[in-house]
């Protein structure tokens, strides 16, 4: 084995390519490979110890073989559970502060928007395959320099920049995209982890192994590398015995990233990347480690876990065997062997015709007759049975889970009980897969404040369709914001049982409305997933968002000294005005074509169709803030005035519903 620690004056290359060979586990590639043979319907193979790789043996004289694949739509049923429900996030700000807050809000949308335009979805899926098959596939999160959008550049700029570089312009390498934040799924066979960790945590370096063009490895890495010959991958079986073409690189190279995790030797990290025996970079600061490790089933005393399909293939290959069998005895059975006496009837007038009629010459007691073999009997049944018993068992995807009701069982509590039984087994799985979802929108977030800080407009598809354009900044982050994940928002549910919760939640009065004490049905509709109230909770965050920009507008005016003391000036005038017009009114003068004094600035104004309660706890909050309590008296009237407002229109719709309908006399 090669030694852990590198020797003074290693060369780089020989250390990585000695890294390599201590990750290079070929008990776990070979049972990958077995298990995505068994997933394909290739499960009559073996393991060729020279290729180190799966194929399939040439059949012996008089062998049959048939495969009725059962790990495949379990696999699939799993699949599709756990792509029932999308993973729910959100983003905690490092302050109660009311800018932290909207900077969280921003970064919660941000990630909407990553999720999206990176395509998650299509991405998690084959994440959550890989995880079921292999057993540990990684998310590799990084900064992208060749995508987006494209940067329009001064040509003066250039030429001054070459002019302080001291090159020609045209030998001026300029950044000429935005850059892009990319999500990359990796399977376990491109990826090779630190052998002696025990558990993920531990893992203290990776490396990534992909074959690469030649020429994409000189634009890159500005270092030009010779191909590797032809470079042939077989990820899952051996192709040729199957007819197949192997995938061919002919003018590629193997590229070998190695990523070292910080510590006290390299407090930032490491990176080496080495190609066709060249060294292509070797740095100290390679920035954010990009990997995000996704553990299926965890095997003690080590790191590399395992897939659902491993525990799945014995049961698999016993069912094949005693089906193939079976095929083989009922043919014999419709066409056994014939036991004739020397001479008595010739070969070819052994018919198996219907009311065909075979004539012979006996010799004593002794003719012709068929030979009675093997039998099927309820022995086989039982067998294959507990084979299909074993595969359900170990996947966690019985009848119930794939359409089917279960035999013997067709109570509602016992389908709801065996239902709950198949999820809980996921949990595991699922429990993984949202810890890696958490720490990607971590990840995501500390990329972007780095690498994005100016202010981007973005635009997002709401839950109705509708487009939302938001503004964002990676300079507003501070690197403190903790993404978190709704636990359990990804475990499958069952429907008519979720439905009957809400239902029992509507008729204990769980779901009235607090200001008017009746029952808000857009909201139930809306959680049973029908379209009818699809305004109720956008009507609600619009009118929050409506009031969070008013704090904000008030902040921002307040925050200005010209601003602040015209606003001062303009409350004492106003508190005069009101003062004097009520001296007037109580002398029962009415005064005429006297105008309130008016605002130097725009100030937010209460509209009657705003939902006031809304506004009104939005305002609260800010009200309770140190910021706040630090304005000039005349400052917090104006915010106090708006709340007054407010709570007269509530008050005022309030008395409306109350009173009686008024019956129009006939």
């Amino acid at each position: 084995m090669a030694k852990l620690i590198k020797k003074k004056g290693q060369d780089s290359v020989q250390f990585v390519m000695e890294r390599f060979e201590e990750a290079e586990d070929w008990a776990v590639l070979r049972q990958i490979q077995i298990n995505r043979a068994f997933y394909n319907s290739r499960q009559w193979i073996s393991w060729d110890r020279v290729n180190k790789t799966v194929f399939v043996p040439e059949l012996r004289p008089g062998e049959r073989r048939l495969t009725y694949n059962k790990i495949k739509p379990a696999i699939l049923t799993l699949l599709a559970k756990l792509c029932k429900n999308r993973v729910k996030l959100e983003v905690k700000p490092d302050t109660n502060d009311i800018e932290r807050i909207e900077v969280a809000k921003g970064a919660f949308k941000f990630l909407n928007y990553q999720w999206q335009d990176d395509c998650m979805d299509a991405k998690t899926r084959r994440l959550k395959f890989y995880m079921l098959v292999d057993g540990m596939p990684s998310l590799k999160v990084y900064v992208d320099k060749s995508q987006g959008r494209e940067l329009a550049v001064d040509d003066d700029l250039i030429d001054e920049l070459a002019k302080e570089a001291g090159i020609d312009k045209a030998a001026l390498k300029l950044p000429t995209k935005t850059g892009k934040i990319v999500t990359k799924v990796v399977d376990q066979l491109s990826i090779f982890y630190d052998p002696l960790a025990e558990s993920t945590e531990e893992i203290r370096w990776v490396i990534e192994r992909r074959p690469v063009d030649v020429d994409e490895i000189e634009a890159e890495f500005g270092k030009k590398v010779e191909p590797e010959g032809n470079i042939v991958m077989r990820n899952s079986f051996y192709p040729d015995s199957l007819g197949q073409k192997p995938r061919h690189y002919p003018h590629h190279a193997m590229l070998y990233d190695y990523w070292e995790l910080p510590c006290k030797k390299y407090p930032k990290g490491r990176r080496i990347v080495v190609a066709g025996g060249v060294e292509l970079l070797n740095s100290e600061d390679p920035g954010e480690f990009p990997y995000i490790f996704f553990p299926a089933l965890p095997i003690p005393g080590t790191a590399i876990a395992t897939g659902v399909v491993t525990d799945m293939t014995t049961p698999q290959k016993s069912y094949n065997i005693k089906r193939t069998a079976e095929a083989r005895i009922l043919e014999e059975m419709g066409n056994p062997l014939w036991l004739k006496p020397e001479g008595s009837v010739d070969d070819e007038d052994l018919i198996n015709e219907i009311g065909g009629i075979i004539t012979y010459t006996p010799f004593g007691n002794m003719k012709p007759e068929r030979v009675q073999g093997a039998s099927v009997d309820n022995g086989w049944q039982n067998a294959m049975e507990r084979d299909e018993a074993d595969i359900e068992d170990i996947s966690g995807a019985h009848e119930i889970s794939q359409g089917a009701a279960p035999r013997g069982n067709n109570t509602l509590g016992g389908l709801q009980l065996q239902v709950e039984q198949d999820e809980t087994r996921l949990a595991i799985l699922v429990q993984s897969y949202e810890d890696g979802i958490k720490k990607w929108g971590e990840k995501v977030l500390r990329l972007v404040q780095k690498h994005f800080p100016e202010e981007q407009q973005l635009s997002i598809v709401g839950e109705n369709g509708e487009i939302e354009a938001f503004a964002f900044a990676g300079a507003d982050l501070t690197g403190g914001e903790v993404v978190d994940v709704v636990p359990g928002s990804s475990m499958p549910t069952l429907k008519a049982v979720q439905d009957q919760k809400i239902m029992n939640m509507w008729s204990a009065g769980m779901f009235n409305d607090p200001e008017t004490g009746r029952p808000d049905v857009r909201r139930v509709v809306r959680m049973l997933g029908e379209s009818i109230a699809t305004q109720y909770f956008d009507d609600t965050e619009q009118d929050e968002n409506k009031a969070l920009m008013e704090n904000r507008t008030w902040q921002q005016l307040f925050a200005d000294e010209q601003t602040a003391a015209a606003l001062i000036a303009y409350q004492n005038e106003l508190q005069t005005y009101q003062e004097t017009m009520q001296q007037v009114q109580a002398q029962g003068i009415q005064p005429h074509g006297v105008t309130p004094p008016q605002p130097p600035v725009k100030l937010p104004v209460v509209r009657d169709f705003y939902d006031h309660a809304v506004h009104i706890a939005a305002h609260n909050r800010f009200r309770k803030t140190d910021d706040y309590d630090r304005l000039p008296p005349e400052l917090q009237a104006i915010i106090d005035q708006h709340v007054a407002e407010h709570e007269r229109w509530l008050a005022a719709k309030k008395q409306q519903m109350a009173a009686p309908a008024q019956v129009p006399v006939q």
